[in-house]
């Protein structure tokens, strides 16, 4: 385990113990007389970055709470109660318990420390193995002075350096100081959500890309929800993580859109699921088998949330609408994703285009669809110093389009004169006779699954193909040539699809959805089948935006 790989030799007592005990849970108990675990807990001010020690009056110092098991106890159980032991209801409310690893009962670390015999409780000499946890609190002021507690344990704030100077602290003070770190805070973030969250338990199928940073955001939905399993999105799969979740206990499917395989593992999940169920959505992927899931396991779907733009019209199509619909395509929030997916094409299709011997730079670069994404890109292209055509159909977007600096031609002119054509529609815009028309040499990228940007229908049969490297081929036909980037896929996530922590902001948005979905499948009356999709409330919103810029913008602890 990264956090904690030092202690296999301080804990060589401990394993030994658990090998030759009869019962594992006798290594919790105060009675185990050779050693037994203990649990305490580190309260760290984020302010001063000073930790809080509390008086302990058989050692004569201070130390950290800390305390045995009780039977059928957690470690960290016990620590949370032996913090209400020795400080006020009113302080340890303000706690932010810190999770080190995915599983939140992993310690930060795990000491073994020799105890001295105590006659007078006729106990001998033994082992303590103290599980230790991190607590944060915002500043030391929120600690009362005038308290019975406060008399009684006199609990005192101390300088982390003062933990190196402690045999049996060096270590964790390293641990305290590494804290803050990406996986960290997002674990942080979803803490607060879930804490924030007040729905009732229901169950989840969660459509998701298979990349490094999904990991914590699926471990939030599983534990504020019965993660019934998850659908990954067969071109975007990291073999890392899809090993990392397999090892977790999640349960992946990897049935395609739409097939008959994917209706049957939906539907028997819905079956077995012992909650109502909401469906989390990335693209569209059960709009066209909704109402038949409805049909068949009727008010136990009561929902779904969609997270694209590209998967909101295909929810859109579907009236009257079987169930709610949530959707976070087009709520300000996402606009910080959007605006960084745009960045994340242009940069992949740069990096694609010089293994190929060509430079962004030097090409006639064209975007089709002037939405959030298609303008991000155009946006990032002028900062490169690139001034990109654009074809749009909505005149208001062309008029946006022609104000930030962009030339605004009709469709033929368009893809003839495009050196690098960028797709950003989700209509499929491309068909067989437009591809005839591309110039010759021309680069195609999408933002999107190449299903939902691109008709290809008879066109292997009028192109040949020739691989030119592994993300980039060359169709040529009677009328022309053109290359095909990421066989129409979104290129961006060849390089990890990185927008930062800003996507962490729609994921939270579709976490607080499904409490919204939850309260209107217990209030029947007031879902109406006629009802427009809807949208997370305001209040809802403006909260993950504040948690977000508390959590993610901070300069964090020991700065």
């Amino acid at each position: 385990m990264e956090l904690n790989a030092d202690e296999k030799e301080r804990l060589s007592l401990l394993e030994k113990i658990l090998e030759t005990s009869k019962d594992s849970q006798e290594v919790c108990l105060r009675s185990s007389p050779i050693g037994h675990i203990t649990a305490s807990a580190l309260i760290v001010c984020q302010e001063t970055s000073r930790i809080l020690l509390v008086k302990k009056p058989t050692w004569s110092q201070h130390l950290q709470p800390v305390g045995h098991l009780q039977e059928d106890e957690t470690p960290l159980d016990a620590a949370n109660r032996h913090l209400t032991w020795r400080l006020d209801l009113g302080f340890i409310r303000k706690l932010e318990y810190i999770q080190s690893d995915l599983d939140p009962l992993i310690p930060i670390d795990i000491d073994a420390h020799s105890v001295p015999a105590n006659i007078a409780d006729e106990e001998p000499g033994h082992t303590h193995f103290d599980f230790r946890y991190v607590f944060f609190v915002e500043d030391e002021d929120m600690l009362s002075k005038d308290t019975e507690m406060y008399r009684k344990h006199d609990p005192q704030w101390y300088g982390l350096d003062y933990l190196k100077r402690l045999n049996s602290f060096s270590k964790v003070f390293f641990k305290i100081q590494n804290l803050n770190t990406p996986q960290l805070k997002r674990r942080r973030f979803y803490g607060h959500l879930i804490a924030y969250s007040t729905s009732p338990r229901v169950s989840t199928i969660a459509v998701a890309h298979i990349i490094p940073d999904v990991t914590d955001y699926l471990m939030a939905l599983r534990r504020c929800s019965n993660l019934l399993g998850v659908i990954a999105k067969p071109k975007s799969i990291d073999e890392d993580t899809k090993s990392l979740l397999l090892d977790k206990g999640f349960h992946l499917n990897f049935s395609a859109r739409n097939s008959r395989e994917q209706f049957s593992f939906v539907s028997e999940q819905i079956t077995n699921a012992p909650s109502p169920v909401v469906l989390l959505d990335i693209g569209g992927w059960f709009s066209t088998q909704l109402k038949q899931l409805v049909d068949t396991h009727g008010d136990k779907l009561i929902g779904v949330i969609e997270d694209t733009e590209n998967g909101l019209p295909k929810y859109e199509q579907l009236k009257p609408l079987p169930t709610p619909v949530f959707s976070a395509a087009r709520s300000p929030l996402k606009d910080n994703e959007d605006f960084l997916i745009g960045q994340s094409i242009v940069f992949s299709t740069d990096a694609l285009l010089r293994e190929c011997g060509s430079l962004l730079q030097y090409s006639s670069c064209s975007v089709l669809g002037y939405g959030k994404v298609g303008s991000s890109i155009a946006h990032h292209l002028l900062m490169r110093g690139i001034k990109p055509c654009v074809y749009e159909v909505d005149p208001q977007l062309q008029l946006k389009a022609y104000n930030q600096n962009c030339d605004v031609l009709p469709w033929h002119r368009l893809l003839a004169n495009s050196d690098v054509l960028f797709s950003a529609t989700g209509n499929q815009a491309l068909k067989l006779p437009d591809f005839r028309s591309l110039k010759n040499g021309c680069y195609v990228a999408s933002v999107t699954s190449s299903d939902d940007e691109f008709d290809f229908s008879f066109l292997t049969s009028e192109y040949s193909e020739e691989t030119i490297t592994p993300y980039v081929r060359r169709l040529t036909g009677e009328h022309n040539y053109f290359h095909l980037i990421c066989d129409g896929n979104a290129p961006n996530f060849i390089h990890g699809a990185v927008v930062g922590d800003f996507i962490q902001l729609v994921r939270a948005e579709m976490l607080l959805s499904i409490a919204e979905i939850a309260s209107i499948a217990e209030n029947k009356s007031a879902y109406n089948k006629n009802t427009f999709i809807q949208s997370l409330s305001q209040e809802n919103r403006n909260h993950i935006a504040k948690l977000w810029l508390k959590i993610f913008t901070d300069r964090g602890l020991l700065d």
